[in-house]
């Protein structure tokens, strides 16, 4: 498998898939480029050891960056190989002739489009359109990526649905593992005795709409006296939360925080508010049993499809304003029963999407697409 970078968030994923394939007697390999300016201004890049690190060569094209990956030498002698759809990643065209010519079986592992409008190249979802059936085998992130890719054209029954995940197990024994003693430490750290308590955990970037955000939060202090808003994580964006939190004490920056250290901050809070892209972020909703509040925007990654409005999450129309969504969450953090509601459906959603269920249909579906 070649990956651009490797996040953090995919170790726990490739370690599994690496040790179920062994079992199988199948050699798993795992090629990475070196994490690039963005990747590395969100700090959430990995290293594996037994990986094969490789130097991606960028080459900017009008507006956009195109990434040439050089690991052709490397994988002439496999018999399958996946790629992550991106249209700005080159070598990928050139995978799917050489499958044509006696090349590896080729696969696809992807969203199917790029769901989010700020960052889609006209030319690069053509192309996407174009070369959605040019490989052996696809997996497909979600149920709606499957649904994406087939609707193209590409046989149904050569498509995995991997149920994108993270590994949440440790974030959620975490969260159980905090007591009364540890709730009341982080209190007193943060200056916080409101009940009226929510959090944002994730990257800090443009598409996260952090100033729509730090807006509805303003209208939900004028309603709740007591409010407070926890951001944590980082990116490049971050001077725009620290520029805010400045003049609001009640708003608080606290930068990336795992594990332990996460599970504790969350737990003086009831929800977790993101108005704008929803990814992975939405496991650790239901691994901290903080229901997620946000916008029905068109740029979700695939993974909005686990969030079920009115279940174990709220999800407020594409167009209200920031007052709808402060009204929203007001809403629920002053319902007991409508939370105690969304925090059971957030319970049974963490025991569904679990990277460990990701491993085994990811391992099947390598198994299958050899076995074609």
């Amino acid at each position: 498998m070649v990956y651009k970078t490797l996040p953090h968030y995919r170790v726990a994923f490739f370690e599994g898939v690496r040790s179920r394939l062994t079992a199988e007697g199948i050699r798993f390999r795992l090629i990475v480029g070196e994490p690039d300016t963005e990747s590395a201004s969100r700090y959430d890049t990995a290293t594996i050891p037994w990986a094969e690190s490789i130097s991606n060569h960028s080459l900017r094209a009008g507006n956009r960056t195109l990434v040439w990956q050089p690991m052709l030498r490397s994988i002439h002698r496999s018999d399958l190989v996946i790629v992550e759809q991106a249209s700005r990643l080159l070598v990928n065209p050139v995978l799917a002739t050489w499958r044509r010519l006696g090349g590896p079986k080729f696969a696809l592992w992807g969203h199917g489009i790029n769901r989010d409008d700020s960052t889609a190249s006209r030319i690069g979802e053509w192309w996407k359109r174009r070369t959605i059936r040019s490989c052996d085998w696809w997996f497909a992130y979600t149920e709606g990526t499957a649904a994406l890719v087939s609707a193209a054209g590409f046989a149904s029954n050569h498509i995995t649905i991997v149920q994108n995940a993270i590994d949440t197990a440790a974030l959620a024994q975490a969260h159980l593992a905090v007591d009364a003693a540890a709730m009341e430490k982080t209190r007193t750290e943060l200056g916080i005795r409101s009940p009226h308590v929510a959090v944002y955990v994730g990257s800090l970037y443009a598409g996260k709409r952090l100033g729509f955000l730090i807006d509805a939060a303003d209208i939900v202090r004028l309603q709740l006296p007591d409010f407070e808003l926890l951001i944590i994580g980082d990116g490049p964006h971050r001077t725009t939360v620290e520029t805010a939190a400045a003049t609001r004490p009640w708003l608080h920056m606290l930068g990336v925080r795992r594990n332990d250290e996460l599970a504790r901050l969350c737990s003086v809070a009831t929800v977790m508010l993101m108005p704008g892209l929803v990814g992975l972020a939405v496991l650790d909703s239901f691994a901290l049993e903080l229901p997620m509040i946000t916008s029905a925007v068109t740029n979700h990654s695939p993974e909005i499809e686990y969030l079920e409005d009115g279940r174990n999450g709220v999800i407020v129309p594409e167009a209200a304003s920031e007052r709808a969504y402060a009204s929203a969450v007001v809403a629920t953090m002053t319902n007991q029963q409508l939370l105690d509601r969304l925090c059971a459906g957030c319970r049974k959603a963490a025991t569904r999407y679990t990277v460990e269920e990701m491993v085994e249909r990811f391992s099947v579906g390598v198994q299958k697409a050899l076995a074609q």
